[in-house]
């Protein structure tokens, strides 16, 4: 889903574009939320009312506030006419598909419904399609107390195992039950849903909410929402945990190793209902604490964007937006960092080709390799041997690329805190 279309065709500019001559509208067309809530505190009180609700907006919502919807709604209600046909379209799905991720889903299903008595008659027909199929997976959903938890007045913490995959990737698991069952779980941010394979998922009873539904990944494919009665981690229960199920498989035999460790996936809404997660790379732990952790830096460098988690932070020196991604075996750098530093990579870089696995099968794509490329989050340097660059899309890459396992596993300790919305990291002695 596009954000507000009319405002992705203000921008002229790249992400890069100074602080200083980078207007507020700009940024909301590039979706530069990091940027953009420096800026906005600054001129925030020389916006219109308009642009200030806009920026309010958005800006809540990229940093999972708890008064976006509102925030958004009002938006919705209030400048209609600003917004124009298409946008207020746009912007009421977005306050429906929000609506949803808290788990509000007879909300959900009332907004849904209401856009679609407005629009039936004058939208495409696959479109009022999805729209359809959406509105009838709330009201199912909207029967269960989705992600009830249970858990202690304590940390949870868990061995952590980090699985080494071909190409010198690696995943990070440890020990869930499903049902009731032990089994083994994945951690992966970069997912926006939970996810289970269908051989797994043949092995237990699961209430079937919608058994035709699109995912997108490497490529689009189909499978089935469902609901799990139950999902342990430690000593934290959730009980109706959604799922969806897909055929994990790409007949590819070393891309099929890789995706053995994706059985059964934790993915951002289990993360979000959590709120945090520490991995501990010295000691081989994972930890979902009791009490969170406070933001270490003024502004946040974690945000959410059409279900995907970015996080700020440098590369050889470079600002970098890249999707937190601990499923991504290895980090790798878009074809739009390709297209910036093409010259400098076609002459330093070594040739190659490579393919990237996940739902829906695998992609080969051509690549280069770069070596000895530096990082660093909030100050806190670390080096990767080498480095994937892709030249073209591929599918799965986002803004400047992949912060991998191995990027997460360059340090000591990495925290994401998903209510304040930052990454923290401490330094690995080597």
């Amino acid at each position: 889903m596009a954000v507000l279309c009319w405002l992705l065709l203000l921008c002229s500019c790249s992400r890069a574009q100074p602080l200083t001559t980078a207007s507020v509208e700009q940024l909301i067309g590039q979706q530069d939320w990091f940027t953009l809530q420096k800026v906005y505190e600054e001129r925030k009180d020389s916006l219109s009312p308009f642009t200030r609700a806009l920026a309010q907006a958005f800006l809540s919502s990229a940093f999972n506030r708890p008064e976006a919807i509102d925030q958004l709604t009002e938006l919705a209600q209030r400048y209609p006419f600003r917004l124009g046909y298409e946008n207020s379209i746009d912007l009421t799905l977005k306050i429906a598909l929000d609506l949803h991720s808290q788990h509000r889903n007879r909300e959900a299903v009332a907004v849904m419904r209401e856009l679609i008595a407005a629009i039936r008659h004058e939208i495409d027909p696959e479109t009022l399609s999805y729209f359809q199929r959406l509105e009838k997976q709330f009201a199912r959903l909207s029967g269960y107390k989705l992600y009830h938890i249970q858990r202690p007045a304590q940390d949870t913490e868990l061995p952590l195992v980090t699985r080494l995959l071909p190409q010198d990737g690696s995943a990070f698991l440890f020990a869930a039950s499903l049902n009731g069952t032990r089994q083994q779980a994945m951690l992966d941010t970069g997912a926006g849903a939970n996810f289970l394979s269908a051989e797994l998922a043949a092995r237990y009873p699961l209430t079937v909410i919608d058994d035709s539904v699109r995912v997108t990944g490497v490529q689009t494919d189909f499978g089935k929402l469902v609901l799990a009665d139950s999902l342990r981690i430690g000593d934290i229960l959730f009980c109706n945990v959604p799922f969806y199920v897909m055929d994990m498989s790409t007949r590819h035999p070393e891309a099929d190793t890789y995706l053995e460790s994706l059985d059964l996936i934790i993915g951002l809404p289990l993360l979000l209902a959590l709120q945090e997660v520490q991995l501990d790379f010295r000691n081989h732990r994972i930890r979902f604490p009791h009490q969170l952790s406070e933001r270490p830096m003024p502004y946040s460098n974690l945000c959410i964007e059409q279900g995907s988690l970015l996080v700020e932070l440098s590369g050889q020196g470079e600002r970098l937006v890249m999707q937190l991604d601990s499923g991504s075996g290895l980090s790798s750098l878009s074809h739009n960092y390709f297209w910036r530093h093409q010259k400098e990579i076609e002459a330093t870089g070594i040739a190659s080709d490579t393919y990237i696995a996940g739902i829906g099968g695998i992609r080969e794509i051509p690549i280069y390799y770069l070596s000895d490329f530096p990082f660093a989050i909030n100050g806190n340097e670390k080096r990767l041997s080498h480095i994937v660059v892709e030249t073209e899309e591929s599918g799965v890459s986002y803004e400047d690329g992949m912060f991998g396992a191995d990027m997460f596993s360059a340090f000591g300790n990495l925290t994401i805190n998903l209510k304040d919305m930052f990454v923290e990291t401490e330094k690995r002695a080597d």
